[in-house]
């Protein structure tokens, strides 16, 4: 299916108390991709077309964040009862539930659950359970901003925080923040500058609110012995991709990829946090690999 060919139906579903903003692609059997962050929007609409041809695909902007209300509360279980209500919109007795980064969380917790309602898995540039990885990711993101932009990023930080949220000025003081910050995702770092501006969307800026009460819930959540538990009896297949270049550590993928039933570990070189910006060849055939096998096991059932 080439670009011109795609249709893409948006719609707005009510959740809730909440309004989610939703677009929908391809046909097939159902793929719903949860976007990173959290409090950020959705950014997948690449990954989606590298498998529109294979199956439908819904992309949404998760509460709080981009075209979606600003609805409290902002819990991992609210987050998954969103998930579950736009299944029943559909109206889908099963679906592939994928995300990317923290959207991989999501579509961890919806799993554990809603066992039942989950076809298969995929897991891109996640962190798989616990939050021991991240002393160690941050030391390499400082490593490589170097002192100079690390104290260029902290300036401002210092300077956003004395703005109005709702002025333009702190938007445009944020997205620098953000271009700096994000940069360090990239495995090319020559690259990296022209590379972040795809994750760029001056419409809109992160939900720091959000990010800040769905990351503490979910370090909490996730280091429970109930969800670990949980967590290996996951009986779907499930597809982890991850860059060999991605500041956040392999060895903690690997771990994750052994906690799981069923479970392939992509490792993909020379390839940071986005593998569909950096590589999109092998990223796009590891993805459609897994949606023909989950095809196939379809058929022999």
């Amino acid at each position: 299916m080439g670009a011109m060919d795609r249709e893409y139906k948006e719609k707005v579903v009510r959740v809730g108390s909440t309004s989610l903003w939703t677009v929908t692609q391809g046909t097939g059997p159902p793929l719903v991709l949860c976007h990173g962050g959290p409090g950020l929007w959705d950014d997948l609409r690449p990954v989606a077309n590298s498998v529109d041809d294979l199956v439908t695909v819904h992309r949404y902007d998760q509460r709080g964040g981009g075209r979606s209300s600003k609805t409290p509360p902002y819990t991992v279980s609210k987050f998954v009862e969103d998930l579950e209500s736009l299944r029943e919109h559909w109206g889908y007795e099963q679906w592939i539930v994928g995300g990317h980064s923290w959207g991989a969380s999501l579509a961890l917790a919806y799993a554990v659950q809603h066992p039942d309602r989950v076809e298969g898995i995929v897991s891109v540039s996640g962190t798989g359970l616990g939050w021991g990885w991240h002393a160690e990711y941050k030391q390499e993101v400082r490593r490589r901003l170097g002192e100079e932009r690390e104290s260029e990023l902290n300036a401002l930080k210092n300077k956003r925080d004395k703005l109005d949220v709702g002025s333009e000025e702190f938007a445009a003081v944020d997205r620098q923040i953000c271009r700096i910050q994000w940069s360090t995702d990239f495995a090319n770092a020559e690259r990296a500058p022209e590379l972040v501006e795809a994750l760029i969307d001056e419409r809109f800026i992160p939900n720091y609110e959000v990010n800040k009460m769905v990351t503490e819930d979910w370090k909490q959540l996730s280091v429970t012995q109930t969800f670990r538990t949980a967590v290996s009896r996951i009986a779907c297949p499930v597809l982890i991709v991850h860059g060999v270049d991605d500041p956040r550590p392999v060895s903690a993928v690997e771990q994750f990829a052994k906690s799981l039933p069923d479970a392939r570990l992509e490792l993909i070189d020379g390839v940071g946090h986005f593998p569909w910006i950096e590589r999109p060849s092998p990223f796009r055939d590891q993805l459609q690999a897994f949606v023909v096998a989950l095809s196939d096991n379809r058929s022999l059932s």
